[in-house]
Parts: C-alpha cells; sequence; structure tokens
C-alpha cells in the first residue's frame, strides 16, 4: 500500500513538470514560427498571446516585423528582445541576432546589432548588406535612404551599396514599422 503511494505521488510530480514545461513552451512567444496574421479595414495586426492586444503590422517586400519582449511566465526581462520577420502566411522567416531592427523596405532593414552600437542594413537573407557605422538610419525609398554620421554631426543620403550621395538638413523616410494600440 506504502508502495503504490509513492508511485502515484511520482505519476502526480511526473505529470505536473510535464504539463508546465509543454505550458512554457506553449506560452513563450520566441517559440512561435508561426502567426495567426488577421486584417481589419485594410491593416493587418496579430494578437499579442499574453494581453490579447492587437500589433499592427505592415508588409513591406512581404514582410512584416514583429518584436515580442522575451517573456518568461508573465515576467518581461528588459534588454532581451526578439526581432522576427513574418511573411504574408505568418511564417517566421527570418530571425535577425539584433538589439534593435526596422522594416523592410526595397529589400533592405536597417538594424543595430549591440546594444548601444551603430545602425547597419541587412538584406531577406539576413547577411549584414551595409556595415553598421550610424547613429541612425531610415528605411530606403526611391533607393535612397538617411542616415547620422555621428563623427561629423550629420545627415548624409546613402544608396543600397552605403556610399554617401550628399549631406542634409533632416532625415527623410523616418517612420516606424510597428505600433502596439491597447
Amino acid at each position: 500500500m506504502k508502495r503504490n503511494k509513492i508511485i502515484a505521488i511520482a505519476v502526480i510530480l511526473i505529470l505536473i513538470f510535464i504539463g508546465g514545461v509543454v505550458m512554457s513552451s506553449l506560452l513563450n512567444p520566441n517559440n512561435r514560427t508561426r502567426y495567426r496574421i488577421l486584417e481589419e479595414n485594410g491593416r493587418y495586426f496579430y494578437r499579442n498571446r499574453f494581453s490579447m492586444r492587437k500589433v499592427w503590422i505592415e508588409f513591406n517586400d512581404g514582410l512584416a516585423l514583429i518584436h515580442q519582449d522575451r517573456t518568461s511566465w508573465g515576467r518581461v526581462y528588459e534588454g532581451l528582445h526578439i526581432w522576427k520577420y513574418v511573411n504574408t502566411q505568418g511564417r517566421v522567416v527570418l530571425r535577425p541576432d539584433v538589439y534593435f531592427a526596422d522594416g523592410f523596405s526595397e529589400g533592405l532593414a536597417a538594424v543595430m546589432p549591440h546594444e548601444g552600437g551603430y545602425w547597419g542594413y541587412i538584406n531577406t537573407h539576413g547577411e549584414m548588406v551595409i556595415e553598421p557605422q550610424f547613429r541612425r538610419a531610415s528605411m530606403f525609398e526611391n533607393g535612397v535612404a538617411s542616415v547620422y554620421i555621428e563623427d561629423d554631426g550629420i545627415w548624409v543620403l546613402i544608396n543600397k551599396s552605403g556610399e554617401h550621395l550628399q549631406k542634409i538638413d533632416e532625415p527623410i523616410n523616418w517612420r516606424s514599422q510597428t505600433q502596439v494600440i491597447p
């Protein structure tokens, strides 16, 4: 009788452990490889799994940027960010290892690989095509983007090869791709 009681307690503990592992992986947004993309009045969004807020996204070059704080059992760990790019079917197609990211435009996306670092540009394969060297960087439009060069204290237009075209007074194409609506 005592042996059966011990076995029953062991089985219950194992089931609780397995249930916790399964729930943790289901609730962790960083484990998701697919998002359910919804449309409302011509705009696209997905729902944050924890708060059920609508997270509005914009597709450029067939990809949308999704940002999720790393969470575990409802706790947010500051400084650890997960950036993902999803296609129109909601499948994660790119997970760059960067601290900050912006949406794609004209095949390139501005990214900051390290906290407090410089911005560069990646292509849709996640390859760095313009090395991080700018304090701020905008999206490309009509083949150019505006970047801030800290050493010179100036804004410059660059082309898709990263070549400086001309100095400018103010940045152009300045916008963010994600917006969280409570």
